[in-house]
């Protein structure tokens, strides 16, 4: 990294952690107002960082933690990450029980997939049977002997 592209990083890093602090401080309606980019994006990043990697994953947590043992953090602000937490808890945890029933139902073993493979043949057989005439009555017209031939 140039000296010039690391102080760029830097800059931005204090902007960011600058942008978070006030929204810790005043919270996501006065925050709003212009003081960076949307809270709810950056709730959303926060929530998403924590899930993924703990209280600690992120310089960003651990000032939010700081204004926290503080006393300063906004309830609003609190309840807005931990509601946002929530939500996305439960998009993983339903996203997970959609990949668990769908690889449940994946798997047939050689008898389940027997048994289902003769039901539909049976239910075809019947089908069948069931579209077909009970009798169909085949009349043969047999020469009769002539005399010039007995």
């Amino acid at each position: 990294m140039t000296g010039v592209a690391r102080g760029e990083f830097i800059q931005a890093s204090i902007e960011g952690a600058a942008d978070l602090l006030v929204l810790c401080l005043v919270g996501p309606k006065l925050y709003d107002r212009g003081y960076g980019i949307a809270a709810t994006e950056v709730i959303e990043d926060l929530a998403r960082t924590w899930i993924a990697d703990g209280p600690e994953g992120s310089i960003e947590l651990q000032l939010m933690q700081t204004v926290n043992q503080s006393g300063n953090l906004n309830l609003e602000f609190a309840n807005a990450f931990k509601s946002e937490r929530a939500r996305q808890n439960r998009e993983i945890l339903e996203q997970k029980q959609a990949d668990e029933a769908r690889e449940n139902s994946a798997r047939v073993t050689t008898a389940e997939g027997y048994a289902q493979h003769s039901a539909r043949f049976a239910a075809l057989r019947a089908e069948v049977a069931a579209q077909r005439p009970a009798s169909i009555a085949i009349t043969v017209k047999r020469r009769m002997p002539t005399k010039a031939h007995d």
